[in-house]
Protein backbone atom coordinates (compact mmCIF):
# COMPACT_ATOMS: atom_id res chain seq x y z
CA UNK A 1 0.00 0.00 0.00
CA UNK A 2 1.03 3.38 -0.91
CA UNK A 3 1.78 6.02 1.87
CA UNK A 4 0.86 9.76 1.34
CA UNK A 5 4.30 11.12 1.18
CA UNK A 6 5.29 8.08 -1.19
CA UNK A 7 2.13 9.64 -3.87
CA UNK A 8 2.87 13.09 -2.91
CA UNK A 9 6.98 12.34 -5.00
CA UNK A 10 4.91 11.48 -8.11
CA UNK A 11 2.91 14.13 -8.20
CA UNK A 12 5.40 16.58 -6.74
CA UNK A 13 7.18 17.71 -10.01
CA UNK A 14 4.35 19.40 -11.62
CA UNK A 15 3.58 22.15 -8.69
CA UNK A 16 3.59 22.97 -5.15
CA UNK A 17 0.87 20.93 -3.18
CA UNK A 18 -1.02 21.85 -0.23
CA UNK A 19 -2.10 18.31 0.44
CA UNK A 20 -2.49 14.69 -0.61
CA UNK A 21 -5.12 12.43 1.17
CA UNK A 22 -5.53 9.10 0.77
CA UNK A 23 -8.58 8.04 2.67
CA UNK A 24 -8.58 4.15 4.14
CA UNK A 25 -10.59 1.62 2.43
CA UNK A 26 -11.92 3.44 -0.56
CA UNK A 27 -9.16 2.77 -2.98
CA UNK A 28 -8.73 6.48 -4.09
CA UNK A 29 -6.54 9.28 -3.16
CA UNK A 30 -6.30 13.02 -3.34
CA UNK A 31 -3.48 15.48 -4.43
CA UNK A 32 -4.45 19.16 -3.85
CA UNK A 33 -2.44 21.73 -6.07
CA UNK A 34 -1.88 25.30 -5.21
CA UNK A 35 -2.39 26.39 -8.91
CA UNK A 36 -4.70 25.22 -11.80
CA UNK A 37 -2.12 24.64 -14.17
CA UNK A 38 0.11 22.15 -12.03
CA UNK A 39 -2.94 20.10 -11.75
CA UNK A 40 -3.93 20.32 -15.20
CA UNK A 41 -0.40 19.12 -16.16
CA UNK A 42 -0.38 16.56 -13.65
CA UNK A 43 -3.89 15.23 -14.89
CA UNK A 44 -2.30 15.26 -19.04
CA UNK A 45 0.90 13.94 -17.58
CA UNK A 46 -0.16 11.37 -15.34
CA UNK A 47 -3.26 10.07 -16.11
CA UNK A 48 -3.05 6.00 -16.99
CA UNK A 49 0.67 5.87 -15.49
CA UNK A 50 1.29 2.63 -13.41
CA UNK A 51 2.44 2.80 -9.87
CA UNK A 52 2.80 -0.34 -8.24
CA UNK A 53 0.63 -3.12 -9.97
CA UNK A 54 -2.50 -0.46 -10.30
CA UNK A 55 -3.12 2.28 -13.48
CA UNK A 56 -4.01 5.56 -11.81
CA UNK A 57 -7.34 7.21 -13.56
CA UNK A 58 -6.68 11.36 -12.42
CA UNK A 59 -9.92 13.66 -13.13
CA UNK A 60 -10.56 17.56 -11.39
CA UNK A 61 -11.67 17.63 -7.52
CA UNK A 62 -13.96 19.69 -6.69
CA UNK A 63 -12.13 23.23 -5.82
CA UNK A 64 -11.96 24.05 -1.92
CA UNK A 65 -13.13 27.18 -0.86
CA UNK A 66 -12.44 28.95 2.47
CA UNK A 67 -15.40 29.79 4.85
CA UNK A 68 -14.13 33.53 4.72
CA UNK A 69 -13.13 34.06 1.32
CA UNK A 70 -15.01 33.03 -2.54
CA UNK A 71 -11.14 32.47 -3.83
CA UNK A 72 -9.77 28.88 -4.15
CA UNK A 73 -7.46 27.59 -2.02
CA UNK A 74 -6.41 25.09 -4.39
CA UNK A 75 -6.59 22.53 -7.48
CA UNK A 76 -7.21 18.96 -7.02
CA UNK A 77 -7.11 15.74 -9.18
CA UNK A 78 -8.17 12.25 -7.88
CA UNK A 79 -6.57 9.07 -8.39
CA UNK A 80 -8.54 5.83 -8.39
CA UNK A 81 -7.58 2.35 -8.84
CA UNK A 82 -8.57 0.33 -11.98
Amino acid sequence: MLSESELEQYFRPFGAIIQVRIPGGKGCAFVQYAKHEAARQAIESMDGYQIGHSRIRLAWGRTQLTKTSSSATGYSTSKYRK
